[in-house]
Protein backbone atom coordinates (compact mmCIF):
# COMPACT_ATOMS: atom_id res chain seq x y z
CA UNK A 1 0.00 0.00 0.00
CA UNK A 2 1.27 3.46 -0.88
CA UNK A 3 2.35 5.50 2.16
CA UNK A 4 -0.92 7.06 3.35
CA UNK A 5 -1.57 10.56 4.64
CA UNK A 6 -4.03 12.00 7.15
CA UNK A 7 -5.36 15.57 7.12
CA UNK A 8 -7.71 17.61 9.25
CA UNK A 9 -10.25 19.22 6.95
CA UNK A 10 -10.87 22.92 7.42
CA UNK A 11 -13.05 25.47 5.71
CA UNK A 12 -10.35 26.21 3.15
CA UNK A 13 -10.12 22.70 1.71
CA UNK A 14 -11.06 22.54 -1.95
CA UNK A 15 -10.16 19.49 -3.98
CA UNK A 16 -11.06 18.06 -7.37
CA UNK A 17 -12.01 14.41 -7.77
CA UNK A 18 -13.57 12.25 -10.44
CA UNK A 19 -16.09 10.36 -8.29
CA UNK A 20 -17.55 11.28 -4.92
CA UNK A 21 -19.63 8.84 -2.83
CA UNK A 22 -21.70 10.47 -0.07
CA UNK A 23 -23.97 8.65 2.40
CA UNK A 24 -26.79 10.73 3.82
CA UNK A 25 -28.52 10.18 7.14
CA UNK A 26 -30.79 12.43 9.12
CA UNK A 27 -28.26 13.29 11.82
CA UNK A 28 -25.83 16.05 12.80
CA UNK A 29 -22.60 14.41 11.63
CA UNK A 30 -24.02 13.59 8.19
CA UNK A 31 -25.26 17.15 7.79
CA UNK A 32 -21.81 18.44 8.78
CA UNK A 33 -20.22 16.48 5.96
CA UNK A 34 -22.72 17.89 3.48
CA UNK A 35 -21.96 21.43 4.66
CA UNK A 36 -18.23 20.66 4.34
CA UNK A 37 -18.69 19.47 0.79
CA UNK A 38 -15.98 21.38 -1.06
CA UNK A 39 -15.00 18.65 -3.47
CA UNK A 40 -15.54 19.57 -7.12
CA UNK A 41 -16.57 16.12 -8.30
CA UNK A 42 -17.28 15.25 -11.91
CA UNK A 43 -19.71 12.57 -10.75
CA UNK A 44 -21.49 12.39 -7.37
CA UNK A 45 -23.23 9.30 -5.99
CA UNK A 46 -25.58 10.00 -3.07
CA UNK A 47 -26.64 7.11 -0.82
CA UNK A 48 -29.90 7.89 0.95
CA UNK A 49 -29.65 5.75 4.10
CA UNK A 50 -33.07 6.44 5.62
CA UNK A 51 -36.72 6.51 4.53
CA UNK A 52 -38.08 10.01 4.05
CA UNK A 53 -39.90 11.13 0.92
CA UNK A 54 -39.70 14.76 2.03
CA UNK A 55 -35.91 14.74 2.36
CA UNK A 56 -35.55 12.72 -0.85
CA UNK A 57 -37.43 15.46 -2.71
CA UNK A 58 -35.04 18.03 -1.22
CA UNK A 59 -32.04 15.98 -2.39
CA UNK A 60 -33.43 15.76 -5.93
CA UNK A 61 -34.05 19.51 -5.86
CA UNK A 62 -30.43 20.06 -4.79
CA UNK A 63 -29.20 17.86 -7.63
CA UNK A 64 -31.10 19.99 -10.11
CA UNK A 65 -28.80 22.86 -9.12
CA UNK A 66 -25.64 20.74 -9.06
CA UNK A 67 -22.47 21.69 -10.93
CA UNK A 68 -21.41 18.06 -11.44
CA UNK A 69 -21.43 16.52 -14.89
CA UNK A 70 -23.69 13.73 -13.59
CA UNK A 71 -25.32 12.83 -10.27
CA UNK A 72 -26.62 9.48 -9.07
CA UNK A 73 -28.94 8.63 -6.19
CA UNK A 74 -28.97 5.23 -4.47
CA UNK A 75 -32.02 4.52 -2.31
CA UNK A 76 -30.66 2.01 0.19
CA UNK A 77 -32.35 2.72 3.54
CA UNK A 78 -33.40 -0.92 3.95
CA UNK A 79 -31.24 -2.51 1.26
CA UNK A 80 -28.86 -5.06 2.74
CA UNK A 81 -27.81 -6.91 -0.41
CA UNK A 82 -25.12 -4.78 -2.05
CA UNK A 83 -25.63 -6.38 -5.46
CA UNK A 84 -29.27 -5.27 -5.48
CA UNK A 85 -28.56 -1.55 -5.03
CA UNK A 86 -29.71 0.46 -8.02
CA UNK A 87 -28.51 4.01 -8.65
CA UNK A 88 -30.52 6.57 -10.61
CA UNK A 89 -28.68 8.94 -12.91
CA UNK A 90 -29.53 12.62 -13.14
CA UNK A 91 -27.90 14.74 -15.82
CA UNK A 92 -28.33 18.51 -15.85
CA UNK A 93 -30.82 17.99 -13.02
CA UNK A 94 -33.13 15.55 -14.81
CA UNK A 95 -33.52 11.79 -14.48
CA UNK A 96 -31.88 9.92 -17.36
CA UNK A 97 -31.41 6.21 -16.54
CA UNK A 98 -30.75 3.62 -13.82
CA UNK A 99 -27.94 1.11 -13.37
CA UNK A 100 -26.85 -1.40 -10.73
CA UNK A 101 -24.16 0.05 -8.46
CA UNK A 102 -21.85 -2.95 -8.97
CA UNK A 103 -22.02 -2.49 -12.75
CA UNK A 104 -21.42 1.26 -12.41
CA UNK A 105 -18.24 0.77 -10.34
CA UNK A 106 -16.97 -1.86 -12.78
CA UNK A 107 -16.98 0.85 -15.45
CA UNK A 108 -14.73 3.14 -13.39
CA UNK A 109 -11.23 3.37 -14.78
CA UNK A 110 -8.21 4.61 -12.82
CA UNK A 111 -9.34 7.83 -11.23
CA UNK A 112 -9.47 9.95 -8.09
CA UNK A 113 -12.25 8.94 -5.69
CA UNK A 114 -13.62 10.56 -2.54
CA UNK A 115 -15.88 8.67 -0.10
CA UNK A 116 -17.65 10.17 2.89
CA UNK A 117 -17.58 7.21 5.31
CA UNK A 118 -19.42 8.82 8.23
CA UNK A 119 -22.94 7.56 7.55
CA UNK A 120 -22.22 4.50 5.39
CA UNK A 121 -23.48 1.03 6.20
CA UNK A 122 -20.30 -1.00 6.95
CA UNK A 123 -21.17 -3.74 4.48
CA UNK A 124 -21.79 -1.25 1.67
CA UNK A 125 -18.59 0.67 2.44
CA UNK A 126 -16.55 -2.54 2.43
CA UNK A 127 -17.99 -3.65 -0.94
CA UNK A 128 -17.29 -0.27 -2.55
CA UNK A 129 -13.67 -0.25 -1.33
CA UNK A 130 -13.26 -3.87 -2.46
CA UNK A 131 -14.59 -3.05 -5.92
CA UNK A 132 -12.37 0.03 -6.20
CA UNK A 133 -9.17 -1.96 -5.70
CA UNK A 134 -6.88 -1.30 -8.69
CA UNK A 135 -9.47 1.12 -10.12
CA UNK A 136 -8.38 4.29 -8.34
CA UNK A 137 -5.04 6.07 -8.29
CA UNK A 138 -6.09 7.82 -5.07
CA UNK A 139 -8.87 7.34 -2.53
CA UNK A 140 -9.81 10.04 -0.02
CA UNK A 141 -11.97 8.83 2.84
CA UNK A 142 -13.76 11.53 4.86
CA UNK A 143 -14.93 10.98 8.43
CA UNK A 144 -16.69 13.30 10.92
CA UNK A 145 -15.61 12.41 14.45
CA UNK A 146 -18.27 12.75 17.18
CA UNK A 147 -17.82 15.00 20.20
CA UNK A 148 -19.35 12.43 22.53
CA UNK A 149 -21.68 9.43 22.79
CA UNK A 150 -25.02 8.88 24.52
CA UNK A 151 -24.59 6.38 27.33
CA UNK A 152 -28.14 6.10 28.65
CA UNK A 153 -29.45 6.19 32.21
CA UNK A 154 -26.82 3.78 33.54
CA UNK A 155 -23.93 5.87 32.25
CA UNK A 156 -21.14 3.90 30.55
CA UNK A 157 -22.65 0.46 31.17
CA UNK A 158 -25.86 1.24 29.27
CA UNK A 159 -24.30 2.18 25.93
CA UNK A 160 -26.08 0.61 22.95
CA UNK A 161 -25.01 1.00 19.35
CA UNK A 162 -27.97 -1.06 18.10
CA UNK A 163 -31.50 -1.30 19.49
CA UNK A 164 -32.65 -4.63 18.06
CA UNK A 165 -31.24 -8.13 17.60
CA UNK A 166 -27.80 -8.53 16.00
CA UNK A 167 -26.86 -10.17 12.72
CA UNK A 168 -23.35 -11.13 11.66
CA UNK A 169 -21.95 -10.98 8.13
CA UNK A 170 -18.69 -12.41 6.80
CA UNK A 171 -17.81 -9.69 4.30
CA UNK A 172 -15.02 -11.31 2.31
CA UNK A 173 -16.64 -14.63 1.38
CA UNK A 174 -13.52 -16.53 2.46
CA UNK A 175 -13.62 -19.95 4.12
CA UNK A 176 -12.29 -20.43 7.65
CA UNK A 177 -10.44 -23.63 8.53
CA UNK A 178 -12.33 -24.51 11.76
CA UNK A 179 -9.07 -25.08 13.64
CA UNK A 180 -8.54 -24.07 17.27
CA UNK A 181 -5.41 -22.29 15.97
CA UNK A 182 -7.45 -19.92 13.79
CA UNK A 183 -6.80 -16.34 14.84
CA UNK A 184 -9.58 -13.91 15.78
CA UNK A 185 -8.69 -10.23 16.15
CA UNK A 186 -11.35 -8.26 18.05
CA UNK A 187 -11.26 -4.48 17.50
CA UNK A 188 -13.20 -3.36 20.56
CA UNK A 189 -16.04 -0.87 20.77
CA UNK A 190 -18.33 0.29 23.59
CA UNK A 191 -21.34 -2.02 23.12
CA UNK A 192 -20.67 -5.15 25.19
CA UNK A 193 -23.72 -6.83 23.63
CA UNK A 194 -21.96 -6.86 20.24
CA UNK A 195 -18.87 -8.54 21.69
CA UNK A 196 -20.98 -11.16 23.51
CA UNK A 197 -22.92 -11.87 20.30
CA UNK A 198 -19.74 -12.52 18.28
CA UNK A 199 -18.21 -14.78 20.94
CA UNK A 200 -21.41 -16.84 21.03
CA UNK A 201 -21.76 -16.89 17.24
CA UNK A 202 -18.15 -17.78 16.32
CA UNK A 203 -16.88 -19.57 19.45
CA UNK A 204 -13.29 -18.28 18.94
CA UNK A 205 -10.46 -20.01 20.82
CA UNK A 206 -7.40 -17.98 19.81
CA UNK A 207 -8.17 -14.28 20.39
CA UNK A 208 -6.08 -11.12 20.19
CA UNK A 209 -7.58 -7.74 21.01
CA UNK A 210 -7.08 -4.19 19.72
CA UNK A 211 -8.41 -1.36 21.87
CA UNK A 212 -8.62 2.25 20.70
CA UNK A 213 -5.98 4.38 22.42
CA UNK A 214 -5.67 7.29 22.25
CA UNK A 215 -9.45 7.58 21.81
CA UNK A 216 -11.50 10.57 20.71
CA UNK A 217 -11.60 11.46 24.42
CA UNK A 218 -9.21 10.30 27.21
CA UNK A 219 -12.00 8.35 28.95
CA UNK A 220 -12.95 6.31 25.87
CA UNK A 221 -10.30 3.62 26.37
CA UNK A 222 -11.55 2.95 29.89
CA UNK A 223 -15.20 2.85 28.78
CA UNK A 224 -14.25 0.22 26.21
CA UNK A 225 -12.46 -1.80 28.90
CA UNK A 226 -15.44 -1.58 31.31
CA UNK A 227 -17.86 -2.79 28.66
CA UNK A 228 -15.61 -5.63 27.47
CA UNK A 229 -14.27 -6.84 30.80
CA UNK A 230 -15.31 -10.50 30.27
CA UNK A 231 -13.39 -11.00 27.01
CA UNK A 232 -10.42 -9.02 28.35
CA UNK A 233 -10.19 -11.17 31.48
CA UNK A 234 -10.07 -14.34 29.37
CA UNK A 235 -7.70 -13.00 26.68
CA UNK A 236 -4.66 -11.07 27.94
CA UNK A 237 -3.21 -10.36 24.47
CA UNK A 238 -4.25 -6.71 24.14
CA UNK A 239 -2.79 -4.21 21.67
CA UNK A 240 -3.54 -0.52 21.23
CA UNK A 241 -4.08 1.62 18.14
CA UNK A 242 -5.23 5.21 17.74
CA UNK A 243 -9.04 5.21 17.46
CA UNK A 244 -9.16 7.81 14.68
CA UNK A 245 -6.29 6.43 12.60
CA UNK A 246 -7.09 3.49 10.28
CA UNK A 247 -3.44 3.04 9.32
CA UNK A 248 -2.40 2.51 12.96
CA UNK A 249 -5.07 -0.20 13.16
CA UNK A 250 -3.79 -1.71 9.90
CA UNK A 251 -0.27 -1.88 11.33
CA UNK A 252 -1.48 -3.31 14.65
CA UNK A 253 -3.29 -6.12 12.79
CA UNK A 254 -0.14 -6.86 10.82
CA UNK A 255 1.97 -6.93 13.99
CA UNK A 256 -0.43 -9.35 15.68
CA UNK A 257 -0.40 -11.75 12.72
CA UNK A 258 3.40 -11.73 12.59
CA UNK A 259 3.73 -12.34 16.33
CA UNK A 260 1.15 -15.13 16.31
CA UNK A 261 3.03 -16.87 13.47
CA UNK A 262 -0.17 -17.85 11.70
CA UNK A 263 0.40 -20.30 8.83
CA UNK A 264 -1.45 -20.51 5.53
CA UNK A 265 -3.38 -23.49 6.91
CA UNK A 266 -5.17 -21.30 9.43
CA UNK A 267 -7.68 -18.56 8.83
CA UNK A 268 -7.61 -15.04 10.27
CA UNK A 269 -10.86 -13.28 11.18
CA UNK A 270 -11.02 -9.59 12.10
CA UNK A 271 -14.06 -8.49 14.11
CA UNK A 272 -14.29 -4.66 13.88
CA UNK A 273 -16.58 -3.40 16.67
CA UNK A 274 -14.94 -0.03 17.29
CA UNK A 275 -14.89 3.33 15.54
CA UNK A 276 -15.40 3.88 11.82
CA UNK A 277 -11.66 4.63 11.25
CA UNK A 278 -10.84 1.34 13.02
CA UNK A 279 -13.28 -0.47 10.71
CA UNK A 280 -11.58 1.16 7.72
CA UNK A 281 -8.18 -0.12 8.86
CA UNK A 282 -9.57 -3.66 9.20
CA UNK A 283 -11.32 -3.46 5.82
CA UNK A 284 -8.21 -2.27 3.97
CA UNK A 285 -6.13 -5.04 5.55
CA UNK A 286 -8.62 -7.72 4.51
CA UNK A 287 -8.94 -6.36 0.97
CA UNK A 288 -5.16 -6.47 0.51
CA UNK A 289 -4.64 -9.88 2.17
CA UNK A 290 -6.48 -12.85 0.70
CA UNK A 291 -6.25 -15.04 3.84
CA UNK A 292 -8.10 -12.56 6.07
CA UNK A 293 -11.83 -12.48 6.78
CA UNK A 294 -13.94 -9.64 8.23
CA UNK A 295 -16.94 -10.44 10.44
CA UNK A 296 -19.22 -7.41 10.73
CA UNK A 297 -22.08 -6.99 13.20
CA UNK A 298 -25.20 -5.03 12.32
CA UNK A 299 -28.83 -4.63 13.33
CA UNK A 300 -32.08 -3.54 11.74
CA UNK A 301 -32.38 -0.61 14.16
CA UNK A 302 -29.42 1.65 14.88
CA UNK A 303 -29.22 3.97 17.87
CA UNK A 304 -28.43 7.62 17.11
CA UNK A 305 -25.70 7.31 19.67
CA UNK A 306 -23.36 10.23 18.94
CA UNK A 307 -23.53 13.87 19.98
CA UNK A 308 -22.10 16.76 17.96
CA UNK A 309 -19.10 16.93 15.63
CA UNK A 310 -15.53 17.27 16.87
CA UNK A 311 -13.08 16.99 13.96
CA UNK A 312 -13.41 16.05 10.31
CA UNK A 313 -10.63 13.83 8.99
CA UNK A 314 -9.42 12.90 5.50
CA UNK A 315 -7.50 9.64 4.95
CA UNK A 316 -5.68 9.39 1.61
CA UNK A 317 -4.26 6.14 0.21
CA UNK A 318 -4.21 3.82 -2.81
CA UNK A 319 -5.55 0.27 -2.86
Amino acid sequence: MKIPTIDLIDDELVEDCDYQFIAIKDNERSNKILSFDKYRAKVKILFVCFSSNHILKNIISTIQNSNSESDYIAICANQKNYKDITIYKYKNGFYEESIKLVDFIELIEESKVSIDTTAFNEQHLFRILEQLRDKSNEISLIYAEPKNYKYGDLLFYDYKKYLSSFTGDELTGRIKSDSTEDLYIFVLGFDRGMTDFVVKELDPQNISIINGFPGYLPKNKDISILNNIDILNKNPKVYYAQANNPFKVYNAINDIILREKITSENSITIVPLGTRPMFIGAAIYAILNSNVRVFSVSSSKCNNESVGVNKVWRYIFKL
